[in-house]
């Protein structure tokens, strides 16, 4: 017989988080299985060539939505579908010309911004005025409050931060409006360029069209500008030479505001001892229509379902309901996520966790979490145990990151936490001043995001696999532990 401070012992110990010896084995049999396959990049590779980007409304994301829910039912998993009202915009025709004494008309790389209004028929031609931020427009306006009437503003900011350069994306086209300007560019927001455009949602409505250029480009136009402006120095060409930057803009847009019918996908294992209370992760099935959305976020939402796919094959079921969600819409609002928490109010104080997955699917470095001390304490116990002997996915950082979990996390109720991994490269490239000393750029992420270049070759089917395995490991974990998390205090 066990004393009864053995037994105590042996109670208080499960409440802190040591999962049983049979889950323990499940665990680390879940990342071992996990990493020994390439499923995830097959099948995206699957998904991606055959119904290509997975613009917010349009028949290739609809399509692609009906290939998933068919493989995930193939697979033996429950799934459904929960309908999600949604707009379309998109983009029908793009022409930006520089206009030049000595070269001519000069063709430019232009990309319409998500949900931007078309220019009048037959374009616009424009003269062009490059700041480097809010700070230098406010400048040229405090001299001059006609500095850019009738003009385009260009935006070409250095990029620090991802978050920097969509202040830019979103509120640009509003304040150039404001103060007379005909239209607004932005230089592309990414770390780097390879004559890439970037392109992205608008959150601030204009009636002035907005567009992004390549780094390149902005460059070009900043330096004709400060050449006519006598800010940098020329040799040997005549007046006739120098000229202010002046475009010829002409782009058709479209926009369907809430006709179309899309879908968030839900796959379920559900739990064994506590089916009313939910594990829940996923990322997001949309894409944008430059590229075909392999890195964001096919591979984030791919990964996420793999992990359940692979708790599923496991002899001990899970005792809390796990959900992997393919949210629809991320690109254009978050309305999926934002119709997923609607649809799920009465269930915010039953989620035990809730986690998204759409910041990269390159090396795993591990989880962003919002929550008290003793769940941080479970997370953290479970990453040294289970995934440090591998190497990656180990680190439990502060706060999170994802759109479509924001309407069940904001309030910070419900445990939440984003996944995190990298792609370090070699900052090469002029006017970006990302990492120590201007050498590295922690996110070769931006290489690829919202471009022509988000393809399957912009990711590894072993990062993917890690990035599965990690996820596997926190979600089962938090499935199988006696004691909730969310009832942690």
């Amino acid at each position: 017989m066990f004393g009864k401070s053995f037994i105590l012992l042996a109670l208080a110990s499960l409440a802190q988080g040591k999962l049983s010896d049979e889950a323990d084995k499940n665990l680390k049999t879940l990342i071992d299985n996990t990493l020994n396959t390439t499923i995830v990049w097959d099948r995206l590779a699957q998904m991606t060539d055959t119904y290509g980007h997975r613009l917010v409304g349009s028949e290739g994301l609809e399509k692609s939505i009906d290939w998933i829910v068919k493989l995930i039912k193939k697979d033996g998993i429950k799934v459904y579908t929960e309908p999600v009202k949604v707009s379309y915009w998109r983009r029908e025709h793009e022409s930006l010309k520089l206009l030049t004494k000595t070269r001519g008309k000069v063709n430019l790389k232009v990309n319409a911004l998500g949900n931007t209004v078309s220019t009048p028929r037959g374009g616009i031609t424009a003269d062009v005025v490059p700041v480097s931020g809010w700070y230098e427009l406010d400048q040229l306006l405090a001299k001059d409050p006609n500095a850019v009437k009738d003009k385009i503003v260009l935006y070409n900011f250095p990029f620090t931060t991802y978050g920097n350069g969509t202040s830019y994306r979103n509120k640009g086209a509003k304040k150039a409006e404001d103060n007379g300007a005909v239209a607004s560019m932005i230089r592309s927001v990414a770390s780097f360029g390879l004559n890439n455009n970037h392109v992205g949602f608008q959150t601030s409505p204009s009636t002035i069209p907005s567009v992004a250029i390549t780094y390149e480009d902005a460059h070009l136009i900043d330096r004709m500008y400060k050449r006519a402006t006598k800010q940098i120095e020329t040799e040997v060409l005549s007046k006739k030479q120098v000229q202010f930057p002046r475009v010829h803009l002409d782009i058709r847009t479209k926009f369907d505001n809430l006709t179309h019918t899309s879908r968030n996908i839900i796959a379920e294992i559900p739990g064994t001892e506590y089916p009313d209370e939910y594990v829940v992760f996923g990322g997001h099935s949309d894409s944008w229509d430059l590229g075909v959305g392999a890195l964001d976020d096919g591979a984030g939402s791919f990964t996420a379902y793999e992990a359940l796919r692979q708790i599923s094959k496991l002899p001990l079921k899970p005792k809390r309901t796990i959900q992997a969600v393919f949210w629809t819409s991320e690109e254009n609002g978050g309305i999926g996520g934002i119709q997923f928490a609607k649809n799920r109010e009465h269930l915010f104080d039953k989620m035990a966790f809730v986690m998204e997955t759409d910041f990269n699917s390159g090396r795993p470095d591990g989880i962003s979490f919002t929550g008290n001390e003793k769940q941080e304490k479970f997370l953290k116990d479970t990453a040294e145990t289970y995934l440090k002997p591998h190497g990656f996915g180990y680190t439990v950082g502060k706060g999170y990151d994802g759109t479509d979990i924001d309407p069940i996390c904001e309030e910070g109720k419900v445990p939440c936490a984003g996944f995190d991994s990298s792609v370090p490269v070699k900052n090469t490239y002029y006017n970006t001043t990302l990492g120590e000393n201007n050498e590295d750029i922690p996110g070769g992420y931006f290489w690829y995001h919202h471009t022509d270049a988000d393809r399957m070759e912009a990711i590894k089917p072993e990062q993917l696999a890690q990035c599965s395995a990690t996820m596997a490991a926190y979600v089962y974990a938090i499935a199988q532990n006696d004691e909730a998390l969310h009832k942690m205090h």
